[in-house]
């Protein structure tokens, strides 16, 4: 063949595979792919028909397949450009001598993301090779021809499945079953017979075990879902769900539906369950596949009984309801005006959204509490500093932000000039360094790339090695995409009228309702930085200079207000009572003992002595004393504390210290009065202690002449008689 031939060919779509064995010396990268686990499994032989292929057509061009090759399931080939396979495929594309070898470009190349796929083929002059030939996305005709089948692939797994859901809705409307078993009620089977449209409902051998389920509840009238369970083999949810559902008395109805739209996919690329949305009335499927219980049915009718009657149905049901109302917590249906800024805020330390949630108190009985929390807190194994904040802080706190602190108008203005001067840093020098970082790493990984095909590194070590540099590349570009919304925000702080249009509506904010809040935040101020210190920073998005208020745009970015202030700083100024505390409607153990001046050990002894009376109300599971509590406790004290005239407490009895202590004489002067008969003897209590009365005390201090004056001046007492 000559030259001019042989490289007319090469450029063209198709390459003939009798003369490329002669020409091409590569290697290639093997792509085996199915949809879905089933089609996967050894007896269907998809994977082996593939491989034995791909061989085949490496064997024909003369290259070597690169072990191992890359064998993706439960992938549709649409979304193979969001596997991480493809990215491993993408690095060893780059070497020049690599192609890629596959049963079908229809594998993998489909739709727009097959689009992307062939551009990057052609930018690292990629051959695709497959039995039929050689696709070369970087010819004229195989750009044409690839663009082509990819759109034509993808309009045809779209068609396909666009058939297949409405026959099956169709099937469906006629009361036949058209999925997979898995997907019936438990206990229920429908059988197909090969040759008929139709199949027939009937029942399983699990049916038994649901039998004994509505048996302990309509007939016993057991209505621990755990314990019924723990008798039938199931657990307390299923055993709710099975009561539920009315295909038991014979009713198949279909109320709801996957959620249009994309499929959704996890990272890797493999697909999620669409979730499921409640039908429109008209879209809902009531079809009757088991005869009522206790009817003999028509002639012809060869449909099984029904598990249950009509009268059985509705007195569980009732049960189920009354059950949902007097024991579970119902919905909140006040939640949206409790977690009023949901959906407004997010974390300041891990940059996720903050949501609302109700838990309880450990250890504290029943008691809920209502907090925002960080979503990195449930994810396990992850930590972030912010965690749970008070719901009452934080809606004060962000309340009292807009409608006090940014209503400001100078200090809000201060802010949005002290963010922009912090904006005119070098910030240019930064992306650019940024950036030759990104380059640079995408370099080393290049030649990464070529140690491995070299033989140097094995695929275990390529891998551990390219991971490590693919997440120091991640952490660069997202060091550039926060330098460029820097400079973004920079560019909108010049937009200041707009925002001081801004400020003079937040005037009014509180006085607004609710959703009137919500509303107004989430068109100006759709992000609120929070942290356990406080409100961090707040992003604005300005109205447009050209259409004023009512025209938001989003070209530029929103711009950002440091705040910087602690929720300590956000709550209202609180009137403080005479005992030195905020005045408040509750207060805590902790902080009636800090006002009486006593440690909670303390507070808890003078409590069990009765000296101080018990908390009669409780607040988030702590007892608590109300205002008017606080305050007759600190009556009574002043009122006992009330002193004599010589300096003892009033109280009762008198032990031979008071005395002694507040006459300022010692226990020789008091027994030589007693035993010359000028005092009478004090009396014993039962555990032989001498003691005093009141009106004895009064004769002592007579008989040991304590003038009032001289002990207010702490002077000594006088002698005796």
């Amino acid at each position: 063949m000559p030259a001019s031939a042989t490289t007319e060919t090469k450029s063209s779509e198709w390459l003939d595979c009798s003369s490329a064995s002669t020409e091409l010396d590569v290697r290639l990268v093997e792509i085996r792919r199915v949809s879905t686990e089933e089609q996967a499994r050894d007896d269907r032989a998809g994977l082996a028909r593939q491989a034995h292929s791909n061989r085949e057509t490496a064997k024909r061009v003369g290259a070597t397949i690169i072990e191992p090759a890359f064998e993706l399931t439960d992938v549709c080939r649409e979304n193979f450009i969001s596997t991480p396979e493809w990215r491993g495929i993408r690095d060893l594309i780059l070497a020049s001598d690599v192609h890629i070898v596959v049963d079908d470009p229809d594998r993998f190349v489909a739709d727009y993301g097959g689009i992307e796929i062939l551009g990057e083929c052609q930018r690292t002059s990629t051959l695709i090779h497959h039995p039929g030939g050689v696709l070369d996305p970087s010819s004229l005709d195989g750009q044409l021809v690839g663009v082509i089948r990819a759109v034509l692939a993808g309009n045809e797994l779209k068609t396909i499945k666009r058939r297949v859901q409405g026959a099956k809705e169709a099937k469906r409307r006629e009361g036949i079953f058209p999925s997979a078993s898995i997907s019936l009620p438990t206990g229920i089977a429908y059988v197909r017979t090969k040759g008929e449209r139709r199949g027939r409902w009937t029942y399983n051998d699990a049916v038994a075990r649901v039998r004994v389920v509505w048996r302990l509840v309509a007939e016993e009238g057991l209505t621990n879902w755990r314990e019924v369970g723990s008798r039938a083999g199931f657990s307390g949810v299923t055993v709710r769900n099975l009561l539920k559902n009315p295909i038991y008395k014979g009713w198949w109805i279909v109320s709801q539906k996957r959620q249009a739209g994309p499929t959704p996919i996890r990272p890797d690329g493999r697909r999620k369950d669409r979730r499921k949305v409640p039908r429109a009335p008209h879209e809902v499927i009531r079809v009757q596949v088991f005869r009522p219980r206790g009817e003999s049915g028509e002639p012809g009718d060869d449909r099984d009984e029904a598990l249950v009657d009509d009268e059985t149905w509705d007195r569980v049901q009732g049960l189920l309801e009354a059950k949902r109302q007097g024991v579970h917590r119902l919905r909140d249906q006040n939640s949206e005006a409790r977690f009023l800024y949901r959906g407004l805020l997010w974390c300041a330390a891990c940059d996720r959204a903050v949501y609302g949630c109700t838990k309880p108190r450990h250890g504290r009985g029943k008691v809920r509490r209502d907090w925002y929390a960080c979503s990195l807190s449930r994810v396990r194994g992850k930590k972030c500093s912010t965690k749970y904040l008070r719901l009452e802080v934080v809606n004060t706190g962000v309340d009292r932000l807009f409608s006090t602190i940014l209503s400001d108008e100078r200090f809000a203005m201060g802010l949005m000039e002290a963010g922009a001067d912090a904006k005119q840093e070098d910030v240019v020098a930064a992306i650019r360094t940024a950036t030759t970082n990104v380059r640079r790493l995408t370099d080393q990984r290049t030649k990464l790339l070529d140690l491995y095909l070299a033989g140097t590194w094995k695929h275990a070590e390529l891998d551990a090695k390219r991971l490590k540099m693919e997440a120091e590349r991640d952490h660069a570009e997202r060091e550039v995409s926060r330098l460029q919304k820097l400079q973004a925000s920079a560019k909108q702080a010049s937009r200041v009228e707009g925002f001081r249009e801004i400020l003079v509506a937040l005037r009014e904010f509180e006085f607004w309702s609710p959703v009137e809040k919500r509303d107004f935040l989430r068109r100006f101020f759709p992000r609120v930085y929070l942290s356990k210190r406080g409100v961090e920073s707040v992003e604005v998005q300005l109205p447009s200079p050209l259409f004023g208020v009512d025209a938001v745009t989003g070209g530029e970015g929103p711009a950002t207000l440091k705040v910087g202030m602690t929720w300590e700083q956000l709550q209202p100024l609180a009137k403080l009572t005479e005992f030195g505390l905020p005045e408040k409607p509750l207060y805590t153990r902790s902080e009636v003992a800090k006002a009486l001046g006593l440690t909670e050990h303390q507070f808890v002894d003078r409590v069990r002595k009765g000296e101080i009376p018990e908390a009669t109300q409780k607040h988030w599971g702590h007892k608590a004393w109300s205002l008017q509590d606080v305050r007759t406790i600190l009556r009574e004290r002043a009122e006992r504390q009330a002193t004599y005239r010589w300096g003892l407490p009033r109280k009762t009895s008198y032990t031979t210290g008071d005395i002694t202590s507040a006459l300022g004489i010692t226990w020789g002067q008091l027994r030589y009065a007693m035993a010359h008969g000028r005092l009478p003897e004090p009396r014993r209590d039962a555990q032989g202690r001498r003691f005093w009365t009141e009106a004895e005390v009064e004769l002592m201090a007579t008989f040991f002449r304590v003038d009032p004056a001289t002990e207010a001046a702490g002077g000594e007492a006088p002698e005796t008689h």
